[in-house]
């Protein structure tokens, strides 16, 4: 048998981040529903009947299943966002998670809302990528002005 980890931390009343080896979430509900975010499986809402036994588990979002007889490469989607507004959105209000808002990452960006910009490192990480994004477009903006 493999090794295994997970470490829940509370965080507020009926707010936990968890970590595991290979995956992060954040869990938000107490233990009759809740809805939990993952880094690996994405959002999943549950729902249970008290003394019943009775549960309910649905994952969030998606709507297709993968088929299991062939494996297909991930898709990765992109998102067209103005770098003016999302240099501007990750400084004002990147603590808060603004900006992942307004990339469509409804998971992290909540994540961010509820510890504060992954406790100001993440916030501080994704200023920088934001300058970054920010130069690029300027850079190739003007390289295409001079053509």
């Amino acid at each position: 048998m493999g090794f295994r980890f997970r470490k829940s931390v509370k965080i507020a009343p009926g707010v936990k981040i968890n970590f595991g080896k290979k995956s992060m979430g954040l869990s938000i509900g107490g233990k009759y529903g809740g809805v939990s975010f993952n880094s690996r499986t994405g959002a999943r809402v549950r729902a249970s009947a008290p003394g019943t036994g009775l549960s309910y588990s649905t994952k969030l979002g998606g709507g297709h299943k993968k088929s299991s007889s062939a494996k297909s490469e991930p898709q990765i989607v992109t998102v067209q966002v103005n770098a003016t507004t999302y240099l501007l959105l990750t400084i004002f209000l990147g603590w808060m998670g603004a900006h992942r808002f307004y990339r469509k990452q409804y998971g992290i960006g909540l994540l961010y809302l509820l510890t504060i910009g992954l406790f100001c490192i993440g916030w501080i990480v994704d200023i920088c990528i934001a300058i970054k994004l920010y130069i690029e477009c300027k850079s190739e903006s003007q390289n295409s002005t001079d053509d």
